[in-house]
């Protein structure tokens, strides 16, 4: 039997929502593998040194599914399910999410995901502490999520809790496997503290990351063109750059730190002027919200 398909056998079955990383770091601790060296010759051969060998944490490479190499369905699983990118690519082009798809599954260097398409980044890895405890009673270990490493969620959708920072650095590419362990993701009480507003954004962000990939092939600008026109009950078309300063200034007071005036500017324009799918996932969510549109039939108009 061939020596790969042996390795695929032999890493753990995926949980919903667990990064790829997170199977790959579990893979090691359960290896018994005293160094990450020893791992990454097992299920990553022929592995370059330095910074472009290393893996990256929120989506997958070329090294990270070299265990997977000949099996379509798995990569393509892999890659829908067990990484960010669905998210990142949610507004793009059909094409841009194809050449995306192909280019984690064959690039060596992790260039692409330098620049992924969002305009935030957290300090840390999160996790929900209520999704931790039950894991630990039902599994005997917990994992990386997918959903707390997407910056605009402050709470946990299932449980209502606020997301707790885990001692992990959230870079973006790495040459250690840290597992969610105790001592990474200690216990902490649920605080339950959040607004309707955290509610209505954890429905958006769970939407754009679970939605079939290729849903959106086309997506219409017209209901942002309204509500920008129709914004404070005033049809004036002159005022056209004075309405979008205003809706950007008061988006950025009601989502603070979600939200840059400046960026929120760019991203309207971008809309508007045909550049739609140069724009985050984020500004999408954030204009749905703040025009009380829900992403979901914005999602169905493509």
């Amino acid at each position: 039997m061939d020596n790969l398909v042996k390795l695929a056998r032999r890493l753990p079955e995926p949980y919903e929502d667990e990064l790829w990383y997170s199977v790959l770091s579990r893979y090691h601790r359960m290896s018994g593998n005293l160094t990450e060296n020893e791992t990454f010759r097992e299920i990553m051969p022929g592995m370059l040194k330095g910074r472009d060998g290393s893996i990256p944490i929120l989506t997958i490479n070329n090294y990270s599914i070299w265990a997977m190499k000949g099996d379509e369905r798995a990569l393509w699983d892999i890659y829908s399910r067990h990484t960010l990118e669905p998210y990142w690519f949610r507004f793009s082009k059909q094409n841009s999410k194809i050449n995306a798809y192909v280019k984690s599954i064959t690039r060596y260097r992790n260039k692409k995901i330098d620049n992924p398409l969002t305009t935030f980044h957290l300090d840390k890895m999160r996790y929900c502490p209520l999704c931790a405890e039950e894991e630990r009673k039902l599994y005997g270990e917990t994992f990386w999520h997918r959903l707390p490493q997407i910056p605009l969620l402050v709470i946990c959708p299932k449980h209502k809790c606020r997301l707790v920072e885990s001692n992990i650095k959230n870079i973006r590419t790495t040459r250690l496997f840290i597992t969610s362990n105790i001592e990474n993701c200690p216990p902490v009480e649920p605080i339950y503290l959040h607004t309707e507003m955290d509610e209505r954004i954890a429905k958006s962000v769970c939407i754009a990351l679970n939605a079939p990939y290729f849903l959106v092939a086309d997506i219409s600008t017209d209901w942002l063109r309204n509500e920008i026109l129709s914004y404070e009950n005033s049809t004036t078309k002159y005022l056209w750059r004075t309405k979008v300063k205003k809706v950007c200034h008061k988006m950025e007071i009601r989502y603070g730190s979600k939200c840059d005036a400046f960026e929120f500017a760019n991203a309207i324009y971008s809309i508007l002027n045909g550049r739609k799918y140069n724009v985050p996932t984020e500004s999408y969510i954030l204009l749905a919200d703040f025009f009380g549109n829900d992403l979901n039939e914005i999602l169905n108009e493509a």
